[in-house]
């Protein structure tokens, strides 16, 4: 499970839709606040996904992947040097 807030995000670009899981947006994001994690990562918005979403214990809306057909990944440093 992954933490994704909006408001905790930045550098949000659009990636691509999966047509599989009917046109669900796939994203590149940044987190502003680093204890949510530090890097680039690709994934889905908890908004959009309301079947998959639940309230952490901090109140931030998260995403269960194991309910979705999309990973939830951790791009690594070469990912993250050419992305800057």
């Amino acid at each position: 499970m992954a933490k994704v807030r909006l408001k905790c995000q930045k550098r949000v670009e659009d990636l691509y839709s999966n047509p599989i899981v009917f046109f669900l947006w796939v994203y590149e994001f940044d987190y502003i606040n680093k204890k949510y994690g530090n890097g680039r990562y690709r994934g889905v918005m908890a908004q959009e996904v309301p079947s998959a979403s639940f309230v952490g214990p901090e109140g931030t809306l998260m995403v269960d992947y194991s309910k979705l057909d999309v990973q939830f990944e951790e791009l690594n440093s070469i990912d993250n040097v050419l992305l800057k």
